[in-house]
């Protein structure tokens, strides 16, 4: 499948994370914007992907993105998968496409380790941090209310990776 679109992006987005985020497409997808990669080919349907496109799209103008999709990957190992494991022989964008807006400092990903006794233990990925902080982190039950204290590590300028813990 070969997809284009127009897009713009206003001014006030000027020194911000720009993500293309992509919730599901099958299977290889080549994304261009303005022309120019957005990153390495990526292979695989079934999990969301993005790229960082904040040094390639213009602002307050016309941007355009292009998408090829090929229906079978390069990658031997995906068309196994996708296609012997799961039998799915559709192709192209399946899932929304859309612009993911950040602040330079910002948390990138976490991976929580909760554990029936009420031990947290959390691995936050970082992004750009540029000054000492600190943080925090609280649990709750599912009505809204806190359980425990609140929890907090502090980050250190340049640091990219950080653990939570409560005990």
């Amino acid at each position: 499948g070969l997809y284009k679109h127009h897009f713009s992006v206003p001014s006030h987005w000027e020194n911000k994370v720009i993500n293309l985020v992509f919730e599901g497409v099958m299977t290889d997808a080549e994304v261009k914007v303005n022309g120019k990669l957005a990153g390495e080919v990526h292979q695989g349907a079934y999990y969301a992907f993005k790229y960082d496109i904040s040094k390639l799209v213009k602002f307050d103008t016309d941007n355009i993105l292009e998408v090829t999709v090929s229906k079978h990957s390069q990658n031997q190992s995906v068309n196994e998968a996708e296609r012997k494991g799961d039998f799915w022989i559709f192709g192209g964008i399946f899932r929304p496409v859309y612009l993911e807006i950040l602040p330079q400092q910002h948390i990138e990903h976490v991976a929580i380790d909760a554990k029936a006794t009420g031990e947290l233990k959390a691995q936050v990925k970082l992004r750009s941090i540029t000054e000492p902080m600190e943080v925090f982190a609280q649990l709750h039950d599912v009505t809204g209310k806190k359980v425990g204290a609140a929890i907090s590590t502090k980050v250190r300028v340049g640091q990219t990776l950080l653990e939570i813990k409560n005990q």
